[in-house]
This record gives C-alpha cells, structure tokens and sequence, in this order.
C-alpha cells in the first residue's frame, strides 16, 4: 500500500514539474524595469497647463467709441437719444465684443497682460449729467464699462464757468467718486479749462491745448503744465483713482502737449481720428493719440458697421 503511494505522489510531482517548466498556470512576472515604468506612469498627473496654449498676440486694434450727451430726443449731433443709446449697448454685446478700462489698455502694452476677445472701449467726453444718471446704470445692469473725460472747471455745473450761460448739467465730484467706487466707470480728465466754448470767453479763448498766437513757448508750457496738473489733481483727490489718460479737446494736440503728457505719467492720449487704436507690446508710444469714433444717433446697425470696418450707409 505504502509502495503505491509513493508510486502515485512522485507522478503527480512529475506533473507539477513539467507544468512549471512549461509555463503555464502562471503569468509572466514583470521585470524591474516594468515596475519602475508602471509606477512613474501611475503617479504622473494631468493638469491644464501641461496642455499647449496659443500665444497671446503681439498687437491688437481696439475700437474706441466716442459718445458726449444722451437725452430723450437726440441731436444728430453730440446728443444721442437714450433709447438708442441702449440699443448700442445691446447690439455691441451681441455682437461679442467685451468693453475695456484704459488700465487694461495700458497693462497689455506695457505689461503684456492678455485683452478680451473683441475687446472695444467706451468713452464720454465733457462728464455731463446724462452720463450719471443713464449711461452709467445701463452699463452696469450690462456688466460693461466705460471712461468719462471730464472738464475740470465745468464738474458740478449747469452754466458756462461764471457767466450766467446756461449749458447742459455736469455731474458732480461727489456722483464721480460713486461711478468709479463701482468699477464700472473710470473718470480721467479732458483739461481743467482748456476746453473752452469760444463765443463765451472774453479774450477770445483757446482752442483746445493749441496755444494761443500771444504766447511765448515758455509760456505756453507753463501755462499747459499748470492745467494740466490741476486738472489730474482734482481728479485724483475727489475719486481716489490715478489719472493715467487724456482725452484732447476737439481732438487737437501739439508736440509740446505730448511731451507734458510723458512728464505728468499721462500713458495714453486720444485724438478724434475715426480709426482703431492700434496698440504693440512693449511699444510705449504705441499708447499715445489713438483714434476714436465719434458716434451721434446713428443706428445700431452702422455702428456695427463703422467699427467693422464698412463705410456708413449715409456716407
């Protein structure tokens, strides 16, 4: 009995032998190799930034609207009626285009900070009253934003400086410093008084920042460093927000304004010339006398149009 025992264990041994031998009934170990490949795979971590991303242009035009008085009539001229006015707004947005502040101009030229797709900036010049009291809700009930160029002596105001004139109301530093403390407007300046309503002006006024045929160069600088120091003083005093920006009135400028411009930190200068404001990083100059469109009570559709490039239909 014993004998056959023997017999069957050695056979059944035999078996496991020629099986082992073989390799079956097991799988291949992995080498050592293997194991560290598998284990530095299995601890790698996807992330977004590992991802390629597209370059952020070097320049970018940006339209820059120009807008003055909004009432419930409109001119055709500078005053544009309020309800199409809104109908801008709505049609700008719909169109996809994203409103910048002048920071956000100046930190993508000399910060390479990225703008919005179809980016598009929205101005007022003068600060009246309309701009307070309509503009400025219906930006924000949008989340859009815009920058009002004031007129230093004017702010406050419903008559021309101390003649009795009557003119259209301007909003108050008080209203100003509310609109910025919202984020939504940006209030730099457009001159303390060197935009003038000539019929007004005892000695005939001046024409912007030109200077006037009577003065020196000397004095013309002094008397163009001193406007606009008080103006930029002002303003920065009653929002508590840096002026970085100028707007010339009627859009004039001479040599010497830019150069009182770099002097006083002023970044970025508009002019009045229909085109994009064509802004290159790390061009400095690239941020001085850029276009605006000057835009009245012309329909939503040839706005779009104006600042896509296409003439206008009354043109």
């Amino acid at each position: 009995m014993a004998s056959k025992n023997r017999i069957w264990i050695n056979a059944v041994c035999a078996v496991l032998v020629t099986l082992l031998a073989c390799g079956c009934g097991k799988q291949d170990l992995p080498s050592q190799t293997q194991l560290q490949d598998s284990t530095q795979e299995s601890t790698e971590v996807y992330t977004p930034t590992q991802q390629p991303t597209e370059p952020a242009p070097l320049e970018m035009e940006v339209p820059v609207l120009l807008y003055h008085h909004i009432d419930d009539t409109g001119d055709g001229g500078s005053c544009i009626e309020e309800g199409n006015f809104l109908r801008h707004l709505d049609a700008l947005a719909a169109a996809g285009y994203t409103t910048v502040t002048m920071e956000q101009l100046a930190d993508y030229v000399q910060k390479g900070k990225p703008l919005p797709p179809k980016p598009i900036a929205i101005t007022f010049d003068d600060g009246y009253l309309s701009n307070y009291e309509i503009a400025y809700p219906a930006l924000a009930e949008r989340g859009m934003k815009a920058t009002i160029f004031v007129i230093g002596v004017s702010v406050g105001k419903d008559t021309y400086k101390d003649t009795g004139e009557p003119m259209y109301p301007h909003f108050s530093y008080e209203q100003a410093r509310e609109m910025a403390d919202s984020g939504v407007i940006s209030v730099q300046t457009h001159t303390y008084d060197m935009h003038q309503y000539l019929p007004f002006e005892p000695d005939g006024g001046r024409k912007g920042v030109l200077p006037l045929e009577s003065e020196t160069e000397e004095e013309y600088l002094d008397a163009l460093r001193a406007d606009l120091q008080q103006g930029i003083q002002e303003l920065e005093q009653e929002t508590g927000r840096e002026n970085i920006s100028l707007a010339y009135p009627f859009g004039k400028f001479t040599e010497e304004s830019e150069q009182v411009c770099d002097e006083l930190d002023i970044f970025i200068t508009f002019t009045i010339q229909p085109e994009h404001a064509k802004l290159v990083k790390g061009q400095a100059e690239s941020l001085r006398l850029l276009g605006r469109y000057y835009i009245d009570d012309i329909s939503e559709q040839e706005l779009l149009d104006l600042i896509e490039g296409e003439a206008l239909s009354d043109t």
